[in-house]
């Protein structure tokens, strides 16, 4: 290879590495916009679950209050009838909530 053919041929590497760099740089930005509308989707989507289980578990104390006060009432009730010396039957328990 001689001197005189060197110029030519850096100019084509030095063009195709441009065009090589070019393309890794494009496909690059692709794959960040689709990280980003990805990393979005996500976010919606934590939200809501979030939403949803605050509701779930909203609902599930509603339940549970509701629970609590009819437990309590039917031990008022059962301590009324031990008092007067009846023996409640059938006796009954409720687990534990």
């Amino acid at each position: 290879m001689d001197w005189e053919s060197l110029g030519p041929v850096s100019l084509v590497l030095t063009a195709a590495a441009g065009i090589a760099g070019g393309a890794v740089k494009w496909i690059d930005s692709i794959r960040q916009r689709r990280r980003a509308q990805m990393i979005e989707a996500l976010k919606f989507r934590l939200a809501a679950e979030e939403k949803d289980h605050a509701e779930t578990e909203a609902e599930r104390d509603r339940y549970r209050t509701a629970y609590y006060s009819a437990r309590s009432t039917l031990r008022s009730y059962e301590r009324q009838l031990l008092a007067a010396g009846i023996i409640p039957d059938p006796e009954w328990e409720e687990p534990h909530v």
